[in-house]
């Protein structure tokens, strides 16, 4: 993907106005072939009524355009995608009565939290993103927001950890259960999932709603320093060059760890010491593993062995508070990369860089809310809320930049 579709390239528009793609983008490159010379695809071909337009699966949506990220992309509009514009619970299968006349998702919810009372009307998850400048609020409100007019408001990426620790169960928690919405969910193995047109104000950060896109991370989170057991079940440690074995649970891979005599708290406590002194000059591997209660249901990652990048648990704080997780995974880090390159293509204001001390390192706290607002390039879910703790002390920001800045060169 990354080579044929290099993120950010424009492929046209899936909205009314038909296709936006010039003569010279309307190649379609075959997988496992090189790139072609441009110059020789110069060719004024007629538009064929029916004729179909092929995807490559790597495009996001950003007012009904296409950009390509160079990673897996599946969105809504496609077959297991997750749809947050659904008025219903998918899982449940249960109607939900129509917002109220006039009603907007201001006067039910603040973005970042539960809505409140759902014995109101609460079908939608997202809103309409809003600006107070004038002239400016009037034709967003009324026309709709295209790409030109988004490209003056958002200018902020906020990073979340999903605490779920799949793509699936993220958005059945958000949707389902909070009624909260996010653009963009990145699976355990990298697949990208958008579930609304990044037009649309998501809810998952607050103040930063309006002129932001949110993005989650996959991952069970991070945890106080000594209360590891609900993100160390989801991790096991293996033999260099012997794979977890496919469809295995967390029952059947305990005994690796500890003798079947050894009480259970036993287990958890030698299991996680051993995890936070591992390194990777160790002869074993840390892998992921999905816990029991999820085996079997989650059929888009089965065959992925996943690990985190950093082998060992990762101390740190956010707001003063100690806190260990694990790492995210290879694959994560390089589809976020190639989707902020895309956003940033499509959304220019969103600048290389994250918030900082004096001393240009990571702020590990929230900005006051002025400076919020004021903010332009890629932010922590922290760095919005004091509530909140994610990404996480795991997530490596100087890598991202780096690999931010590789793709800007």
């Amino acid at each position: 993907f990354a080579r044929l579709c290099p993120p950010g390239r424009v492929r046209g528009s899936s909205g009314a106005r038909g296709p936006q793609h010039t003569a010279a983008e309307r190649w379609l490159p075959v997988p496992g072939s090189a790139a072609p010379d441009m110059a020789a695809r110069r060719l004024e071909l007629p538009c064929i009524p029916g004729q179909k337009l092929e995807r490559h699966h790597d495009e996001i949506v950003v007012c009904g355009e296409l950009f390509h990220t160079g990673r897996r992309v599946i969105t809504w509009l496609d077959p297991r995608g997750f749809n947050a514009y659904e008025t219903r619970c998918p899982y449940q299968q249960k109607e939900q009565q129509a917002p109220p006349p006039g009603g907007t998702d201001s006067q039910h919810h603040t973005g970042g939290g539960h809505p409140g009372d759902l014995k109101e009307a609460f079908a939608m998850r997202y809103g309409t993103r809003k600006v107070k400048e004038g002239e400016f609020t009037t034709e967003c409100v009324k026309g709709g927001w295209d790409l030109q007019s988004l490209q003056r408001l958002v200018k902020q990426i906020v990073i979340h950890y999903d605490g779920c620790g799949t793509a699936r169960r993220c958005f059945e928690v958000l949707h389902n259960e909070r009624h909260l919405s996010a653009h963009f969910i990145i699976d355990l193995d990298g697949t990208i999932y958008q579930t609304l047109d990044v037009k649309e104000r998501a809810w998952h950060a607050t103040i930063a709603n309006d002129t932001s896109v949110g993005i989650e991370i996959s991952s069970p989170g991070a945890a106080p320093l000594g209360e590891l057991t609900t993100i160390s079940r989801w991790y096991t440690e293996v033999d260099v060059g012997k794979k977890l074995g496919e469809g295995a649970t967390e029952a059947s891979e305990q005994s690796t760890l500890s003798d079947e005599e050894t009480t259970h708290k036993s287990k958890e406590r030698r299991r996680d010491e051993g995890m936070l002194a591992h390194s990777d000059n160790s002869r074993k591997r840390i892998q992921i593993r999905l816990p029991e209660e999820l085996v079997g249901k989650e059929a888009a990652l089965a065959g992925f062995a996943g690990e985190p990048m950093v082998q060992k648990l990762v101390e740190g704080s956010v707001h003063g508070q100690a806190l260990v997780q694990f790492d995210f995974t290879l694959e994560q880090y390089e589809a976020l990369s190639g989707l902020i390159a895309a956003l940033r293509t499509a959304l220019p204001k969103i600048r290389l860089g994250f918030p900082q001390t004096a001393n240009g390192e990571l702020l590990r706290t929230a900005l006051p809310a002025e400076e919020v607002l004021a903010f332009a390039g890629v932010m922590g879910h922290f760095h919005v809320q004091t509530n909140k703790i994610d990404p996480g002390p795991a997530f490596q920001w100087a890598l991202l930049m780096d690999r931010m800045r590789l793709y800007s060169s």
